[in-house]
């Protein structure tokens, strides 16, 4: 419930019920809270990253094959600029396709 709070006001009401929960496990806690919550809440909390569009992609796995795809395609780097547009070209068509 924590991670789908969808404004600030909701992920403190959340936090202290996290907190509540779980304070028999104070050490596991303090590692989600200073390895976690206060250094990356704003890449995984919906109150924060719902402040930008990004259309229910909350992954970079699309990004990761994308990128596979597109350095199988070019293969070596000693082509010509002309070469390795074309293949990014193609490349972007048949995504598109």
């Amino acid at each position: 419930m924590l991670v789908f709070s969808s404004t600030e006001e909701h992920y403190n009401l959340q936090f202290n019920l996290f907190l509540k929960e779980f304070i028999s496990y104070l050490a596991a806690l303090q590692y989600v809270r200073a390895s976690w919550l206060v250094a990356y809440k704003d890449r995984f909390v919906a109150a924060w990253t719902n402040k930008v569009m990004h259309l229910g992609n909350t992954t970079t796995n699309r990004v990761e094959s994308s990128l596979v795809q597109l350095k199988r395609q070019l293969g070596s780097h000693q082509g010509t600029f002309e070469d390795s547009w074309m293949k990014i070209h193609n490349l972007l068509l048949l995504q598109h396709t």
